[in-house]
């Protein structure tokens, strides 16, 4: 009896699956992956035919991650492709498609979504002011008004973003408020603003990032004055007698020098004058000084008059006026 070995030979009668996920993990992967980390996704078919192997490719369908993952030939596992490439703020989901290959020659693709989470790669801006204004204001300006500021920053993470405001210190002790949304700067109390205490007030605006980030700019705001006072009526700051000998000379000083103020803290400027003098003529005032002197010396005649009166007049910048009457012995 004579035996015989058949070898049979297969062939190829099926195709290859469907490509799934085999992997449970969700496709989800930081920015900030470093090479070859895993994206939760692992590609698997197969060929029912004995003998015959799958190998797998795959392509990026967005084109903005392009280069940015690739997959393992033999395992199907996808992998990050470099480093300090991903970028959630360029593109929050990454589409590839995976095509498996039998050695058959039979194919099959799936597109798979690659899930990308942010990383806090950046800290809020210092802020600007996009209120194109002057930051000017007059003393009397009321509560409510804009200090003609708005500031504006910004975190350009793609999350954890949201950025307010508020002030972290100011001069003028609070005058000023800040809406914490918009960076809209307004008064607050005007009876902090006040041109003769401070000509300028100094706001330290402070912005924060939802991510925890700071910064701050110093504005300041301008302030310009108001006419609120009056020249004051002239006193005498010379502490000498007002007194003089009927034969005083000419432009002797009388022992009178005229005083007076103006309390704003600008068109402040007082000039002195003679409105009046019972001895006609005798005296003379220096406008800028007050100082008065004898200007006519014929004019004093003890046997014609004791005392002789003077009436200063003063005049402030703003217009004011005010007079006061000396006596000259």
């Amino acid at each position: 009896m004579i035996q015989y070995t058949i070898t049979v030979t297969d062939k190829s009668e099926f195709t290859i699956s469907d490509t799934t996920d085999s992997n449970a993990a969700s496709n989800t992967v930081s920015e900030g992956a470093s090479d070859n980390a895993e994206v939760g996704i692992t590609a698997t078919a197969t060929d029912d035919d004995s003998g015959d192997s799958v190998t797998y490719t795959m392509q990026t369908t967005t084109t903005a991650c392009d280069g940015w993952f690739d997959i393992g030939s033999s395992d199907g596992i996808v992998r990050v492709d470099g480093s300090s490439e991903l970028d959630y703020e360029t593109v929050t989901s990454c589409v590839i498609s995976v095509t498996s290959t039998s050695s058959d020659t039979s194919t099959s693709t799936e597109d798979f979504t690659i899930t990308l989470t942010d990383v806090n790669e950046h800290a809020v801006t210092s802020p600007t002011d996009t209120d194109t204004d002057d930051n000017t204001l007059a003393e009397n300006v009321a509560n409510g008004a804009s200090a003609e500021i708005t500031a504006a920053a910004s975190d350009s993470d793609g999350t954890d973003n949201t950025v307010t405001f508020g002030i972290a210190s100011q001069t003028c002790t609070g005058a000023f408020t800040i809406a914490g949304s918009t960076g809209v700067v307004t008064v607050s109390d005007t009876s902090a603003i006040d041109y003769e205490t401070a000509t300028t007030c100094y706001i330290v605006v402070r912005a924060t990032s939802a991510d925890g980030s700071t910064a701050d700019t110093n504005f300041s705001v301008s302030i310009t004055d108001i006419d609120e006072f009056d020249v004051t009526a002239p006193t005498d700051s010379n502490s000498d007698a007002d007194s003089l000998s009927e034969n005083a000379t000419a432009n002797a000083l009388v022992g009178i020098t005229a005083s007076a103020s103006d309390d704003d803290g600008s068109t402040n400027a007082v000039t002195y004058a003679i409105s009046s003098q019972s001895c006609t003529g005798a005296f003379a005032i220096d406008s800028g000084t007050g100082a008065i002197s004898v200007a006519d010396a014929s004019a004093i005649d003890y046997e014609t008059a004791e005392t002789c009166t003077v009436t200063v007049l003063a005049t402030s910048q703003d217009q004011s006026t005010a007079s006061t009457t000396f006596s000259v012995s």
